[in-house]
């Protein structure tokens, strides 16, 4: 049991340095390329909304993405090494704005979406999923509910890879399995954020045990 458990800590802690240190700087970079390519709109989206319609949209979520991507790392490695402070809450107000700003734009956006109604349907629930937890999280510091807060602010970041874990999964599928672009495409708009989701509650999950057992220790021996 404890074998187990120390395995499932170790994945965990090294599974998040090869997100951080692999996923997101290729996320950037990716992201990156829309916005500085003024072709890359057309590319992507041009048979299916060649009027450039929703191009501001697409826009406006690709920058705020980044924006909420690169608040939450630093709310995040702040709050492990510091405590909440002040910074961390105004972070943590631009993050809000940022993911909530960067959702609106993707549920404009999905209809147009590679892949049909399927794949729409999954990058409109990941959508309006990473702004409720979001929303969750905020209103939850706002009242002082530190508990709660935490737990939903971790749901929300979770989604906010969501970018990262398509952007590891693509050249996998492709690569590693042999799947079409298109192939692989029908999967991530469903892979990229559910098992995230998953991760974050097993996580979650875990820490609830150790600081029960933490608190029955200290019970204890007072």
């Amino acid at each position: 049991m404890k074998n187990s458990q120390r395995t499932l800590d170790l994945t965990f802690r090294y599974g998040w340095r090869v997100v951080l240190w692999g996923g997101v700087p290729i996320t950037l970079l990716f992201s990156s390329y829309y916005l500085i390519s003024p072709q890359a709109y057309s590319e992507f989206f041009g048979g299916r909304d060649p009027q450039g319609v929703r191009r501001l949209a697409a826009l406006a979520h690709i920058v705020f993405a980044i924006g909420a991507l690169v608040a939450g790392l630093v709310n995040l490695r702040r709050l492990t090494r510091k405590g909440p402070s002040r910074r961390h809450k105004m972070i943590g107000y631009l993050y809000a704005c940022c993911v909530v700003t960067s959702a609106t734009g993707a549920l404009l956006i999905a209809p147009y979406t590679l892949g049909g109604k399927v794949n729409a349907l999954g990058f409109a629930l990941l959508a309006m999923s990473w702004a409720i937890t979001t929303l969750i999280a905020c209103f939850a510091a706002i009242r002082g509910q530190t508990s709660l807060h935490s737990r939903w602010i971790i749901y929300s970041f979770a989604l906010t890879l969501a970018g990262v874990s398509l952007r590891i999964q693509m050249p996998l599928l492709i690569v590693a399995l042999g799947l079409t672009f298109d192939q692989a495409y029908a999967i991530v708009p469903w892979s990229c954020w559910l098992p995230n989701l998953l991760l974050a509650h097993i996580w979650l999950r875990r820490r609830h045990q150790r600081q029960f057992v933490g608190e029955n220790a200290a019970n204890q021996t007072a």
